[in-house]
């Protein structure tokens, strides 16, 4: 069984392998048997956060439309010398005109509008690809709750048979009259106790199971597993190799669209000091004269330059404070990617010396604890020291990997890629 880093979609550990430790939940069908990717597979497809994102793209797509219009062209049509008085009264002196006219965007404006709006297009996409990477993350973090959980349930059945036969060898003790009955009494205890924590560890898988599932839309009361192995640990990147990776992280990649943005947006404000020009063509009919004429206007608004500068006083300071933005998020991700790296490192150097060395011994003092106790030498207080010691241990080792790959997570979304670790031995 090994841990496999997928580059198929970003930020998630793919899982492969098997851990046959099954749901206590009654099952009615066939289980799920469910590997990261599947877990993944159909967090995409159904998760309603990433359903959502095609209608802000449209949303994004439309607005770039509508920049791309041209001002409409004005139909208006005009009677003078009409309903007055005297000879006005009626409309044989009327002067009727029909005209079109339409404004002449200057400066650019209208390229500059789009670009505007296509720099917040891309940037709406880089914010759904965080967005995405966020679902994924939390998908990856649900499936090492349930895989720790499932674990956690092979230790409390593994401490049920060890109480158990404790138990067994208490009875047969105290029915030769070796050992005095209080020490039936404990072996009871000690068994309920057990029973009671396989139940626990059973409610807790249950409910892991279910916030995992119910991302997609599953049944939370289903049943089913998941397959990998939680204890493989390959070595991350060095921070500096981390660090680099940040570059294609979006929430970093959206400082440079956001420039693009505000800068396209400074150009728009400064293009708005260059007055439009209205015009306008039509025909007149002089009704007296029962004539007809063309008639030409044009019109130039005055003091735009005055009245644009403080928008594009506006939009540069937006785009000056762009700097500082990106370098405070900057700092952020790269404090809290060295703090994870260490972490995780201290992680894996736990789960590494608990394998090699506590667990070994631990399991060795256990043997031999039991064979003592078999052979009357020993205590069962002794004895039950000895079995906590080790499943407090492998309890500790579950810990220890599942905070590990937590960790190559967090990380995972820092840096907005998966990190394939082949120095670990794994491909």
């Amino acid at each position: 069984m090994r841990l496999i880093f997928s580059r198929v979609i970003p930020v998630c550990l793919c899982l492969s392998g098997f851990i046959m430790a099954g749901s206590a939940v009654a099952q009615t069908a066939p289980p799920l048997r469910l590997s990261l990717q599947d877990a993944l597979k159909l967090t995409v497809e159904s998760d309603p956060r990433l359903q959502g994102q095609v209608f802000l793209r449209q949303g994004a797509a439309a607005r770039e439309a509508q920049a791309g219009l041209r001002p409409a062209t004005k139909l208006s049509a005009e009677a003078e010398n009409i309903l007055g008085t005297g000879n006005l009264g009626t409309f044989n002196d009327a002067e009727l005109t029909l005209s079109l006219g339409a404004t002449l965007e200057m400066g650019g404006k209208r390229a500059r509008r789009m670009a505007v709006a296509t720099g917040e297009k891309e940037t709406l996409e880089l914010e759904l690809q965080a967005a995405r990477l966020d679902v994924m993350a939390d998908v990856a973090r649900r499936f090492i709750a349930v895989l720790e959980a499932q674990e956690a349930l092979n230790i409390a059945r593994e401490d049920k048979i060890l109480a158990a036969r404790a138990r067994q060898i208490v009875a047969t003790r105290v029915s030769s009259g070796v050992a005095l009955p209080v020490e039936g009494s404990n072996a009871d205890v000690a068994t309920v106790q057990s029973d009671l924590a396989e139940k626990q560890a059973a409610s807790n898988l249950r409910t892991a199971w279910g916030q995992l599932v119910i991302a997609w839309g599953g049944a939370p009361e289903s049943a089913g597993q998941v397959l990998g192995d939680l204890f493989a640990a390959p070595t991350l990147p060095g921070f500096a190799a981390l660090q680099e990776m940040t570059e294609r992280n979006p929430d970093i990649l959206r400082f440079a669209s956001e420039r693009r943005v505000r800068e396209a947006a400074v150009k728009l404000a400064e293009a708005q000091a260059m007055p439009d020009i209205d015009v306008s063509a039509g025909v007149r009919r002089l009704q007296a004269a029962r004539d007809q004429a063309f008639v030409l206007s044009a019109s130039i608004p005055l003091g735009t330059a005055g009245r644009a500068k403080p928008a594009a006083d506006e939009a540069r300071s937006r785009l000056g404070g762009l700097d500082a933005d990106e370098k405070a998020r900057r700092n952020d991700i790269l404090g809290t990617l060295f703090a994870l790296r260490q972490r995780a490192d201290l992680a894996r150097t736990s789960l590494e010396l608990l394998q090699s060395g506590a667990l070994p011994a631990a399991q060795r003092a256990q043997e031999q604890a039991e064979s003592a106790f078999r052979a009357g030498r020993s205590s069962l207080l002794e004895l039950n020291t000895a079995q906590r010691q080790l499943l407090d241990l492998r309890g500790d080792k579950i810990a220890a990997a599942a905070s590990y790959h937590l960790l190559v997570i967090d990380i995972e979304r820092l840096v907005g890629q998966a990190l394939a670790a082949e120095s670990g031995g794994l491909k």
